[in-house]
């Protein structure tokens, strides 16, 4: 029947709409429909579903008709009924897209309470699954009205409070209607992302700040909190938020409460979705970085409600990429802060190369700082501690097998990339002598605070083969003070039992007794492994490298309590049966260099090694059973406390000393410890004393070789640490057509071996060692000709030659 003809009278009107007029109450001010009439159209509804789709349409008309006439009461009960029908019935795909009008029209008007039942209704719509996909259903526009919502601005605070609670709402019932479904609006975009997080940020800002106001004008004087501080203290960020006290739900909440369901909804594609309009709004508003304890508290919240541990690593590697596109130097300190503060919750989970990406970025930024202009400012110096906190917090929260292959990185990070940066560079070369110093002394203060979080079981297992050796090379650094460092990570890596701090200082430990002894320093003796460790050529290289340090002229006080420190902690760690003689080795031969006319050092220095020397004996004596080398040990410390106490501890470690101190330089037999006497007590307790006379290698000798492997890694490329990647020959054309002519006519193995290029060779050596074993080299041969003229024959259909 046509609409024009409804209206006449009662009996004209289709039945579907009698029965939704008799729903409305006389009074258009009355907010409460009719229930039983009510109750009709829904049974008539469930037996006529065809007629959904007209019900919904009138009831739409009523609704724009109610609204423009400003009959309030009748509005309510449209979005009731059409509340009602949505419960109530199965077949919903014939009227939501009339339902989302109706819903968009009251979320349009400016009056607050019909804004908050459109949102109320939504709600409960987006609870309900059972209706099929439609691809005509027009969430754009809703979308728009709710976050229009969550900026409102009304001049009564308790008005405005409620709006933006039910924008902030409306988004979350839409994150939850649609979040998973492909066929209707694809929420994930980006320009639907920035809508949803700009008022979500906007409430959380507006929070904070309100509480930030609040906390100054009650105490005044009160000290500022810390840049990134208490999370739970900022979770109590949103009191007041906006909103009057006892008002209902504050909008910080809300919004806190949404950007958590965001991110529990996201998955790991859809999370950089979510991390690129926070940046965004973070750079728009610089002020939000600095102090960045907006910022800190949005990421701890977007990383606790991550769903999945692993994909946190997402939103990490996302910020550290972020570093790229800040040329501030404060907002690059306030985001790697950010990144401190949420690194430990993705450190446990990753694996394989998530964990050197970020470290890889990290040591770039701190290579970048150090390079640029400005590198001694007090803001630069600032920003690379706070990239050393946030690697050092990111291995913190690694297992201790990742926190050995991070310290690798860390170390190869310097030759890998210092090399490149300086064949670019136009800087004077002490200027980049100095940078790559200060790089340097960086990436081992990183070494030395990740090596301090780990715990060694098995010593090889913390100096495997790549390790090590790197770390040795720094070692002979002609800066004492990278020196230092490097002795740090060593003694890190080495103590499991705490001995450190007892060997900080170098001093004489007291000798056992002829008749009841001395406790010995060690709580348990040296594991299998550790043992042979030291017996193996890793632990020679150490030792060795120990020797050379005690001879640098530019060792400080420092560096002679740093070797003696390490030489302790190595000998009781490590030492046991055979692995004691090398101790007694390297303290024998540092004395004979000093006694040499090789050694040039000065008296200080000289006093220093050799009583490190003596100390270290004293340890030794402990950890062994000879008497015999306790009592000698005992008698050289009391000539030399007689006639030359500065070879002593007492007086070579005294920072005060003059040069009175040193009575005289000459060293006369009886101030030296005996290497006969030791050597025949120590064959006399059973050990093997055939390496106690054996030199080291000299400190000239290890430069040279160092500055060969430096030269011969620049000449050829760096590949790993300092090696040198070998020439590849490819098997080509000519070379297969002479290993097969070679083949044919001389039909001995060795001879096609000796003609064969590269791999062939190999394969060809192997076959003819085959060959001669069974005794039938003309067969092999032969055979080996046919393979090598099948190769020959692909080569040159794959080149198009012809026979």
């Amino acid at each position: 029947m046509p609409r024009r003809c409804q209206g006449c009278c009662g009996m004209c009107k289709p039945r579907w709409v009698r029965l939704v007029d008799n729903i409305y109450p006389k009074n258009y001010l009355n907010k409460q429909p009719n229930g039983p009439k009510l109750n009709s159209l829904t049974h008539y509804s469930c037996r006529n579903p065809e007629k959904l789709a007209r019900i919904a349409e009138y009831l739409e008309s009523r609704l724009q008709r109610d609204l423009y006439r400003r009959k309030t009461g009748h509005v309510f009960v449209s979005m009731d009924i059409i509340d009602n029908l949505i419960k109530s019935c199965q077949r919903l795909d014939n009227f939501i897209c009339t339902y989302l009008a109706m819903v968009t029209s009251l979320l349009e008007n400016k009056d607050p309470e019909l804004q908050m039942t459109g949102t109320q209704s939504f709600e409960k719509f987006s609870e309900i699954d059972k209706e099929t996909p439609n691809y005509l259903k027009e969430y754009a526009t809703l979308l728009e009205c709710f976050v229009k919502m969550c900026h409102d601005a009304s001049p009564d605070e308790a008005v405005r409070c409620r709006v933006r609670c039910a924008g902030l709402q409306g988004i979350m019932s839409m994150m939850r209607k649609v979040a998973s479904d492909d066929l209707q609006i694809n929420i994930w975009e980006q320009v639907h992302m920035n809508q949803i997080l700009w008022g979500i940020l906007f409430n959380l800002e507006e929070g904070l700040q309100a509480s930030e106001e609040a906390a100054a004008a009650a105490a005044p004087t009160a000290a500022a909190p810390s840049v990134g501080g208490d999370v739970a203290l900022l979770a109590e960020a949103g009191d007041g938020g906006g909103c009057a006290s006892g008002s209902g739900p504050r909008p910080f909440d809300k919004a806190k409460e949404a950007l958590e369901d965001l991110v529990m909804r996201a998955n790991y594609n859809n999370m950089n979705c979510i991390v690129d309009p926070v940046l965004t709004h973070l750079d728009h508003n610089p002020d939000l970085w600095a102090p960045n304890r907006f910022a800190v508290f949005v990421f701890h919240t977007i990383i606790c409600r991550i769903p999945k541990p692993s994909q946190a690593y997402a939103v990490v590697d996302r910020v550290i990429q972020h570093l790229n596109t800040v040329k501030s130097t404060p907002v690059k300190k306030a985001v790697v802060q950010v990144v401190s503060s949420i690194v430990g919750y993705a450190a446990s989970d990753a694996i394989g190369p998530a964990v050197y990406n970020v470290f890889k970025e990290l040591c770039r930024q701190l290579m970048q700082s150090i390079w640029s202009r400005d590198e001694s400012s007090d803001v630069e110096s600032q920003y690379r501690e706070e990239v050393i906190n946030t690697m050092v917090r990111y291995s913190e929260a690694s297992p201790d097998t990742q926190k050995v292959e991070i310290m690798k990185y860390i170390l190869s990070f310097e030759a890998q990339h210092v090399r490149m940066l300086d064949q670019s560079s136009q800087s004077q070369p002490e200027v980049e002598e100095r940078k790559r110093k200060m790089l340097l002394k960086s990436l081992l203060k990183t070494v030395s605070m990740v090596a301090e979080n780990y715990r060694t079981t098995v010593i090889s297992n913390a100096f495997p083969f790549d390790f090590l050796p790197p770390l040795l090379k720094i070692s002979m650094n002609s800066d004492p003070g990278i020196r230092v460092v490097v002795q740090n990570i060593l003694q890190h890596l080495i103590d499991r039992h705490s001995y450190r701090e007892a060997f900080s200082r170098v001093r004489l430990l007291p000798l056992p007794d002829s008749s009841t002894g001395a406790p010995s320093p060690r709580h348990d003796k040296p594991s299998r492994q550790d043992m042979q460790f030291m017996r193996s050529a890793m632990g020679s290289e150490l030792l060795t490298h120990l020797y050379t340090q005690l001879q640098e002229e530019s060792n400080r006080v420092d560096n002679f309590e740093k070797l003696y420190t390490t030489l302790c902690l190595l000998a009781l760690e490590t030492a046991a049966d055979e692995a004691l003689v090398e101790f007694f080795r390297l303290g024998l031969q540092t004395q004979d260099f000093l006694v040499s006319d090789r050694c040039g050092l000065k008296i200080v220095h000289k006093s220093a090694a050799m009583a490190v020397v003596a100390a270290l004996f004293t340890l030794l004596c402990g950890l062994q059973p000879c008497k015999g080398i306790d009592a000698h040990v005992a008698e050289v410390i009391e000539q030399r406390n007689s006639k030359a106490p500065h070879f002593l501890p007492k007086v070579a470690f005294n920072r005060n000393n003059t040069a009175k101190s040193y009575a005289t330089e000459s060293i006369t037999p009886e101030l030296l410890f005996s290497t006969d006497q030791i050597e025949s007590e120590l064959k006399a307790a059973g050990f093997d004393t055939s390496t106690l006379r054996q030199p080291y290698e000299s400190l000239m000798d290890l430069r040279a070789k160092l500055g060969d492997e430096i030269n011969a890694s620049n000449r050829g490329g760096f590949v790993g640490f300092g090696r040198q990647q070998p020439k590849r020959r490819e098997s080509t054309f000519h070379h297969c057509k002479i290993s097969a002519t070679s083949c044919k006519l001389s039909g001995a193995p060795g001879a096609i071996v000796g003609k064969a290029p590269g791999l062939w060779r190999l394969r060809l050596a192997t076959r003819a060692s085959g060959a001669g074993r069974v005794g039938s080299a003309g067969p092999t041969a032969y055979r080996i000709w046919i393979c090598l003229s099948a190769r020959l024959g692909r080569l040159c259909t794959s080149r198009q030659l012809s026979a």
